[in-house]
């Protein structure tokens, strides 16, 4: 860990997204070479969650686990609402993979899936099509759990996004109508992990084109951004939020920074509840993600899981009401 909390500190606090990503193909990806048979001993399998083109889902398997089923991570990736998905392609293909290895690595069926992206899409497209995702999960379990050496355990979900993807996730719990009743009970817990929770005088490093392309108006940014959506949502939907963990880099890009503070003090006005805010110490907007499975840089990824277990011990985070 130490080789890459030094370079982070020395030069990628910058808001440079593409020096990010540089330094986590030569500085990290290379120890996810090293341990890529590992990577892909992992159990995989691939469901198509609806019908429009690129509506699939990987989903991640624990080998076994005492009780034969296993709680879900669901997890949502980032990439300015233009790039990534649920793989990335070669050089670079263990990018999620490693991901996904992880958690299941640590009890937990990982769910990784694609979205549409723009120019091909809309507000509300992304978070709905994580909505169906998620559907899909608890409606099709025994399909999901056929033939797998541990069953998903749908009524205990947990939902994670990154950048974008904290967004889009946040979005589906936020936004009416996007998840079933019975789903949204299911979900234990919410983790953003340098979210895009709004952009109110803030500049991303993101093209110029993506806030109109995906939002619209200035009036349709504020009202469907993440913050916008907390701030006019019903008090119905508020009681009904699972617990929430915030997550950001010690050198996050500061739009980010500012976005989730905000975000967070936002939210536990409106719930009444603390809001705990954990710190990856060491890595920056990009990195995190790319240590997963590399066996430096990880100690994050494991503070999440002690978050999850705790809820999932304690009964904590199940919504009260719907």
């Amino acid at each position: 860990m130490e080789s890459i909390r030094l370079s982070n500190a020395a030069g990628t606090i910058s808001n440079d997204i593409l020096a990010q990503v540089t330094f986590a193909n030569e500085a990290i990806y290379p120890l996810l070479e090293k341990r890529r048979a590992e990577i892909e001993n992992v159990t995989r399998k691939t469901f198509r969650y609806g019908a429009l083109p690129g509506s699939e889902m990987d989903v991640y398997y624990p080998s076994s686990t005492p009780s034969g089923k296993a709680p879900v991570l669901a997890f949502v990736h980032g990439g300015a609402y233009v790039h990534g998905s649920k793989t990335h392609p070669p050089p670079g293909d263990l990018i999620y993979k490693n991901v996904g290895a992880f958690y299941a690595s640590q009890g937990f069926v990982t769910v990784i899936p694609d979205y549409r992206k723009l120019p091909g899409m809309k507000w509300p497209d992304a978070p709905s099509d994580i909505a169906s995702a998620l559907t899909f999960l608890v409606a099709h379990s025994s399909d999901v759990n056929a033939s797998a050496p541990t069953a998903a355990d749908v009524q205990n979900i947990f939902l994670v996004g990154h950048s974008a993807g904290g967004a889009i996730a946040s979005d589906v719990l936020l936004a009416p109508g996007l998840l079933p009743a019975n789903v949204r009970r299911s979900v234990r817990g919410l983790i953003v992990f340098g979210g895009m929770m709004h952009y109110r005088g803030l500049e991303y490093p993101i093209p110029p084109f993506v806030l109109p392309g995906y939002y619209g108006t200035d009036e349709d940014v504020r009202a469907h951004e993440p913050l916008g959506l907390l701030e006019s949502a019903s008090d119905e939907i508020v009681r009904g939020l699972p617990d929430v963990l915030m997550v950001l880099s010690e050198h996050d890009v500061a739009a980010m920074r500012a976005a989730v503070t905000d975000f967070r003090s936002a939210l536990a006005e409106r719930t009444g509840k603390d809001v705990p805010l954990l710190v990856a110490q060491g890595h920056n907007h990009i990195s995190p993600h790319y240590a997963l499975s590399s066996g430096e840089g990880e100690e994050w990824g494991h503070d999440v899981i002690r978050w999850m277990r705790a809820k999932l011990a304690s009964g904590n985070g199940v919504p009260a009401t719907e």
